[in-house]
């Protein structure tokens, strides 16, 4: 091959390479293809087929651009969360929150202070999916207005989450390919998430305060089903799995052990909690993987990050209204992806906790922000409630804005 077929070979790499990666955030952004029946999933397991059918990677090349220590991450917290889900940890956490609010203001507070801790530990996805139609029963039953709720459900699984390594998909990625500490992350960002629950809670009090009247609640949360021992295994090992990534232990063995240990039962067939694994959100990852892998074997991602990338992250500022940015129109994940590429070596532990700060943050710019809001306003709509954009964005565009600048001035 002379050198100007071998040019125009890669060139030709670089176009394919790039459509095929304009198309898989196409359908990412709007969840679905106008023209063909498929969704995130598919759509990243055919774009993926592209880059090998179109030899930007070959087989064995495409296998070792995925991740599988994050993909295995991700597996582990999303059955350590099925247990939880299966066990009745969710309304067992109701049951606290009617039990202990006085009236509807206090119902509120903890209802967001409940959702935000829990998306310390747990994937906020999935505390969004049990928990809003709890909170919905709640509403119902004490005839409370439910809007400020469900908007404080969406709002603090973000927040919460932005201060943990294990509270979302994007930040167990970066737990994964950053290797920062759990503790050191944590404690730079609690502040901020401490803040972030704060200013949420007081927006919307302040916003809804007439439609929260202080008259007394005295109602008391039905029976439900509830699975004592599950639930208290399920916790322990959970704390067990945190305590490992606390002090700093693979984080892939110590989640791996907490799921073998919770496999060991004769209580509960181990198919029901492989039930619980998102499996269309690990193809999601694998396929992202292999097309961002081929975009890089391309050249893309060299000439980017050497005539603009890191000039680009010297800019914080920029960088994280450009993560923001990207995180809404594409989606956190694939933003994160592809952001990393811009990550000097030096600097490398603040430019991951910036990133993984501010895409989580993102998420409640907007209403179709992230996933966590979706699923609050779909199981919403199922019980005929609806959650209106401008409603989520007047709380949550002002809050993360205020975050954002927050996050730009303390995280060092």
């Amino acid at each position: 091959m002379s050198s100007f077929e071998q040019s125009t070979f890669y060139d030709a790499k670089i176009v394919v390479s790039i459509l095929i990666l304009l198309f898989l955030l196409f359908v990412l952004s709007v969840g679905k293809s106008p023209y063909f029946k498929i969704n995130r999933a598919s759509s990243a397991i055919i774009s993926s087929c592209f880059v090998i059918i179109f030899r930007i990677l070959n087989f064995d090349q495409a296998v070792s651009s995925v991740d599988i220590r994050t993909i295995v991450l991700l597996f582990n917290m999303m059955i350590l969360s099925g247990s939880l889900k299966l066990a009745g940890f969710f309304p067992m956490a109701g049951s606290f929150l009617i039990s202990h609010a006085k009236n509807r203001i206090v119902l509120l507070y903890l209802t967001i202070f409940i959702t935000g801790i829990l998306s310390i530990v747990i994937i906020n996805d999935v505390v969004c999916l049990l928990f809003t139609p709890i909170v919905i029963i709640v509403c119902s039953r004490t005839k409370t207005y439910p809007i400020p709720f469900l908007l404080g459900v969406a709002l603090a699984s973000n927040i919460g989450s932005t201060c943990s390594l294990i509270g979302n998909p994007q930040n167990i990625m970066i737990a994964n390919l950053s290797k920062i500490p759990f503790t050191t992350y944590f404690i730079k960002t609690f502040p901020i998430s401490l803040l972030g629950l704060t200013l949420a809670a007081v927006s919307l009090h302040i916003t809804y305060k007439d439609k929260l009247p202080k008259d007394v609640l005295n109602i008391k949360y039905r029976k439900f089903v509830f699975h004592k021992y599950l639930t208290y295994k399920s916790i322990l090992i959970l704390l067990f799995v945190v305590f490992g990534f606390v002090i700093n232990l693979n984080q892939v063995i110590i989640s791996s052990l907490g799921v073998a240990f919770l496999m060991l039962t004769r209580r509960i067939k181990s198919e029901k909690l492989l039930k619980e694994v998102d499996y269309s959100l690990l193809l999601t990852f694998i396929g992202l993987f292999i097309v961002i892998g081929g975009v890089e074997k391309s050249g893309v991602i060299n000439i980017l990050v050497n005539d603009i990338g890191y000039n680009l992250f010297k800019n914080t500022t920029f960088f994280s209204f450009l993560t923001a940015i990207l995180s809404n129109i594409i989606g956190n994940v694939p933003a994160v992806m592809m952001l990393r590429y811009l990550i000097p070596n030096e600097n490398a532990t603040y430019g991951w906790t910036m990133l993984a700060v501010i895409s989580t943050l993102a998420g409640n710019l907007t209403l179709t922000g992230s996933i966590a809001n979706l699923i609050v306003a779909e199981i919403a709509k199922k019980n005929k409630i609806e959650v209106k954009f401008l409603d989520y964005l007047k709380i949550g565009f002002p809050t993360t804005i205020f975050l954002i600048i927050f996050s730009i001035l303390v995280i060092r």
